[in-house]
């Protein structure tokens, strides 16, 4: 529906004499889409807000004032922006050192471990595939020379194919799982 359409269907209604709150016809804006979320040619608009809120909901506490967890979920995706990314190696290095890190948060408490699920058509596809725009799409192995951590994810195809290698390698991992899960729990949720 275009605006004219809705203002011409708001004058006819005027001129028919109906009872018609006019304050609260203004009150919505009178587009066929949410403008302030997407592009007059249909793009959904990028939101960048997201950091500042994430700045303004962290608080820091004292260690000694903290209590030790019973469980620590884990947003995957968030994660691997901050944990050690290898300068040299391959992708399994780099699994090496992410199990590394797992293993620790498992001495402590359960570990829930979040992947994000990636869906085409979803509402933010539109905003993934115009961010992934600048990176290369790589075909991940785990003898892959391990591209920079801005290659990787900025691009959510590669995200998709790490995270596969992840959920696969500490999944299949026997040996792994019974050494760090005798007094921790570990859930996977995701694709």
């Amino acid at each position: 529906m275009y605006p004219e359409a809705i203002y011409n269907r708001v004058i006819g209604l005027l001129v028919s004499q109906r009872d018609l709150d006019l304050q609260g016809v203004f009150a919505t804006e009178l587009t066929a889409y949410p403008p302030s979320m997407f592009a007059p040619d249909g793009t959904m608009r990028i939101a960048t807000g997201k950091a500042t809120l994430k700045k303004n909901l962290q608080v820091e506490i004292s260690q000694r004032n903290a209590l030790t967890p019973t469980a620590i979920v884990v947003d995957v995706s968030a994660l691997l922006w901050t944990v050690e990314w290898p300068v040299q190696g391959t992708v399994e290095t780099f699994i090496t050192t992410f199990k590394l890190w797992l293993s620790e948060r498992l001495t402590e408490s359960d570990v829930y471990l979040c992947f994000d699920r990636y869906h085409d058509y979803s509402i933010k596809s539109s905003t993934r595939n115009s961010r992934s725009m600048t990176a290369r799409v790589y075909n991940l192995t785990l003898q892959t020379r391990l591209p920079s951590r801005d290659a990787i994810l900025k691009n959510y195809k590669n995200k998709v194919q790490l995270n596969k290698l992840l959920c696969q390698h500490i999944l299949t991992d026997d040996t792994f799982l019974e050494a760090v899960t005798d007094s921790h729990v570990l859930i996977v949720t995701g694709e």
